[in-house]
């Protein structure tokens, strides 16, 4: 998909694709909050509880030692998936530069799902085992990521 940003013949004459790609932020409440549903809870992001409030521990199945991930919890652990691309995005606006651009675009093929179950390994920090995710930790993940996993987010409005 990034490829098409680069894809000349979609920059002649009247179709500058570039020039078409709109802004969009993610807005909620006047206070930037989110509700959050998920196997049967829903708290407010400002809200929620360190513990386990979404039932990781009846979620995550396919692990042995999921307590290990539930303790670092689903915030460090995508922070940690999202760190290095938002760190190098940020260096290229600041830079001018394109490497964090050009990082992104070698994982194109990849969904976040695919990305985090084949390609991610958590850094060494976090004390996660040196592998990608199994599927269970990831769809327990995508909870605070993704709507279609079950998180009831805002809404998108055009800059």
């Amino acid at each position: 998909v990034f490829n098409l940003f680069d894809y000349p013949p979609l920059h002649k004459d009247d179709i500058s694709l570039k020039m078409k790609v709109k802004l969009f932020y993610f807005l909620c409440s006047r206070n930037n909050n989110a509700l959050y549903s998920y196997s049967g809870v829903t708290v407010w992001w400002n809200m929620m509880p360190p513990s386990d409030s979404f039932k990781a521990d009846q979620v995550i199945q396919d692990i042995i030692n999921l307590n290990s991930y539930i303790t670092v919890g689903m915030k460090a652990i995508m922070d940690d998936v999202i760190g290095p691309f938002a760190t190098l995005l940020l260096d290229d606006l600041k830079t001018g530069g394109s490497e964090g651009w050009q990082y992104m675009k070698n994982f194109d093929q990849h969904s976040t799902h695919t990305y985090m179950q084949f390609k991610y390994i958590s850094s060494p920090s976090l004390g996660l085992p040196n592998k990608s995710l199994l599927t269970d930790v990831v769809d327990w993940c995508e909870t605070s990521i993704n709507p279609p996993a079950g998180m009831i987010v805002c809404s998108l409005r055009p800059f």
